[in-house]
């Protein structure tokens, strides 16, 4: 299971998939948690929920707030996946790819709140051995073959990268 944190602006996006095993074939949900620092994006943008995307739209006072709220999610994700048989559980990982001034500070948070569980954190500039925004948004593009304009805004960001990972798992 992936768990990927992204940032833009002020706001931090907690993205993951939701599977319903009981379907024929399985249906996979890709649900955006979107934390927003200031009131700057408008929640219907974000209300139309169809069968492939799910979001949920939640306005924090911080980044530690935002960052319990994410944990929070991840760690009951993470006991839902500890309950399953062994055969059915998955490794699950956990990448931080905020915006470079935040990234640090998110991964330390992220880390502490789940360091009981013996989750880690990764960052996604070391793990991509980059150094900025810039050239993990000009990754994606080509590695999707979109134009870099294709990936402005934190949903298409997010997604876009999530994409890329989850194909190298």
């Amino acid at each position: 299971m992936l768990h990927l944190i992204t940032s833009k602006d002020n706001n931090i996006c907690y993205l993951t998939i939701l599977i319903n095993n009981l379907t024929n074939p399985v249906k996979i949900r890709y649900w955006f948690q979107i934390h927003s620092i200031v009131n700057q994006i408008d929640p219907e943008d974000y209300e139309t929920n169809t069968n492939k995307f799910l979001y949920n739209y939640y306005i924090e006072d911080n980044i530690p707030d935002s960052i319990r709220n994410i944990a929070n999610a991840i760690i009951n994700r993470h006991a839902e996946m500890q309950s399953r048989p062994e055969d059915k559980q998955e490794e699950e990982i956990i990448i931080s790819a905020c915006e470079k001034h935040i990234n640090s500070e998110v991964v330390q948070y992220l880390e502490a709140y789940t360091m009981t569980y013996n989750l880690t954190v990764e960052s996604i500039y070391r793990l991509m051995k980059t150094s900025n925004e810039e050239d993990i948004i000009n990754t994606i593009s080509r590695m999707l073959g979109v134009d870099n304009d294709k990936i402005d805004d934190l949903i298409s960001y997010s997604y876009g990268l999530y994409t890329i990972i989850d194909r190298g798992r």
